[in-house]
């Protein structure tokens, strides 16, 4: 956004998975998002609550390590700083499930592995505007480079599996 005078769009991202880091950071900032990621939770509310910075958007995994996304989610609310907040999980959750996070106070729940096509509409629900290219609109007679976007990030499970 150098020279554009544009405000960048900053998303925060707490997630212990080193590939899914690496795979949202591509991600997000291939399509204009300015990522900052971190590791647990613990790291995201010193970043937002402790330090002050501002972000659009954050993508919290539910299940971390040191502090997990629901009481990160919780510090920060507490702090009264607004924030959307997505759950991010590995687990299947029913609709139910899904809820009760909604009504802790997260603003949707996804679940791995994500989407790209997914992803991008978060970004633009959000306030994001997408780079010209960007938008999940694709041409009635899909070149072969048009299905990228609809791979899927890898699950957490998959990277360990036995084989």
């Amino acid at each position: 956004n150098l020279g554009t005078g544009a405000p960048s769009f900053k998303v925060l991202v707490a997630e212990d998975s080193v590939a899914y880091q690496m795979a949202l950071q591509r991600l997000l900032s291939k399509h204009g998002a300015d990522v900052t990621v971190v590791a647990d939770g613990g790291e995201a509310v010193d970043l937002v609550v402790t330090q002050g910075v501002c972000y659009n958007l954050a993508l919290f995994d539910l299940n971390m390590a040191v502090m997990g996304g629901v009481e990160a989610m919780h510090r920060i609310s507490d702090a009264a700083i607004e924030l959307p907040i997505i759950a991010m999980t590995a687990s299947s959750l029913d609709e139910a499930q899904s809820q009760s996070y909604v009504d802790e106070g997260f603003s949707m729940v996804i679940t791995k592995p994500l989407r790209v096509s997914m992803c991008l509409e978060i970004l633009a629900r959000y306030g994001h505007v997408l780079p010209f290219g960007s938008n999940k609109q694709q041409p009635a007679m899909k070149s072969p480079s048009s299905f990228s976007s609809t791979r899927a990030l890898p699950r957490d499970d998959d990277l360990y599996a036995d084989g």
